[in-house]
């Protein structure tokens, strides 16, 4: 399924964009006039031919009337049948589902993981921020993908700006300013599955200056973003353990869908500190658990399965678990850094050298590609 962004976050399936010259639509704006009186103008341009004369009608672009766009969505194909393809206006994506509006006029909610495809009109900069997040040019993303945000109505197309944002900002090491950006999207979808654009700590072994270091004060925080990404950061320390994992548990509870699986994944991480505690009972539970999960929450999940079945020498099986990041879903470059450079170890204590070697090389390319000059 295509990715709405790049492949280091890849929560939401890819738009086309304004590529098409079906999807461009040229919105006119008019002044504060009841919804019944825009109706009727709108039958009157369309039988009359009023706009003839653009310019005259370009002198009225001054209301705050909402954005109307025609998107699209295409639904998974079912048995043998063809995908079916939905015309309509997204209401709102937030959570695991979009809520769409086809042109019967009745808002349908329908389950992200029936969709193969969102396509939706978006602005110039916002096109040009996602090429330049492809493209691995994170600061040049975030100014387009900011100028996007400025003239950007659509409050769940906002959210998807501030979460491509949060992960160029995550990438830079401007962990402040993506965590922000993070709370942001939470007031308004507390269940969002940009979750995973926090820079959340998923092995405390990358060096520090590669990774989010939180602060004791904010597992206190009125936060949950704050509270989440101090624990996960502060988790490893023997000094403040218990104060994060009573943090995770606490999120656990209350947390739902993405929110609730990314802390429990945490959680596995303790079992990863006491190595001594490792049971292939509870990786392999761990590994059922991950088929419930869309493509993109697992990959930090499959991570923590490669390092507990290094652990326990089951080097053949963690290779794959490494690799669903790197191959699937990336997510900031240290991390999936390290999913290779761990795949490429175990295929050297599997014997498998030939395999070791190229998954070093690619280990190598990775980090050429990323060049990101930490804090």
């Amino acid at each position: 399924m295509d990715l709405i962004r790049c492949p280091c976050h890849g929560v939401l399936p890819k738009c086309a964009g304004t590529g098409s010259r079906s999807f461009r639509h040229a919105v006119m704006r008019v002044r504060y006039f009841p919804a019944s009186a825009v109706v009727v103008m709108a039958l009157f341009v369309l039988m009359s031919g009023w706009m003839a004369n653009p310019s005259a009608a370009q002198d009225e672009v001054v209301s705050a009337l909402p954005v109307v766009t025609v998107d699209q969505l295409e639904l998974k194909k079912k048995g043998l049948g063809r995908s079916k393809k939905l015309a309509g206006v997204i209401e709102d994506l937030a959570a695991e589902s979009v809520v769409f509006r086809r042109n019967s006029g009745t808002p349908e909610v329908i389950p992200l993981k029936e969709i193969a495809a969102i396509r939706f009109q978006k602005s110039p900069e916002y096109e040009s921020g996602l090429k330049h997040l492809e493209a691995f040019a994170w600061s040049e993303a975030v100014v387009q993908l900011t100028q996007a945000l400025s003239t950007e109505q659509r409050p769940w197309v906002i959210r998807e700006i501030r979460a491509s944002i949060a992960e160029s900002c995550r990438a830079l090491g401007r962990y402040e300013e993506g965590i922000r950006m993070m709370e942001q999207i939470l007031e308004s979808d507390p269940d969002s599955r940009h979750i995973l654009m926090l820079p959340l700590v998923w092995d405390e072994r990358i060096p520090e200056h590669q990774r989010f270091a939180g602060r004791v004060v904010d597992l206190a925080s009125d936060s949950v973003a704050r509270q989440l990404v101090a624990a996960t950061s502060l988790l490893h320390l023997d000094s403040h353990q218990q104060q994060a994992e009573a943090v995770l548990r606490s999120l656990k509870r209350n947390g739902r869908g993405s929110m609730g699986a990314v802390v429990e994944m945490q959680l596995w991480r303790l079992q990863l500190l006491r190595p001594g505690e490792l049971r292939i009972l509870a990786v392999e539970q761990w590994q059922e658990r991950l088929k419930e999960f869309r493509r993109e929450l697992r990959a930090p999940g499959e991570f923590l399965v490669g390092r507990a079945l290094t652990e326990l020498h089951e080097y053949d099986r963690a290779i794959p678990a490494f690799l669903w990041m790197p191959l699937l879903a990336p997510l900031d470059p240290a991390t999936t850094a390290a999913a290779l450079g761990e795949a490429a170890e175990a295929a050297k204590h599997a014997g498998r050298n030939s395999e070791a070697n190229r998954l070093q090389r690619e280990q190598q390319d990775w980090l050429s590609r990323t060049n990101v000059v930490q804090p």
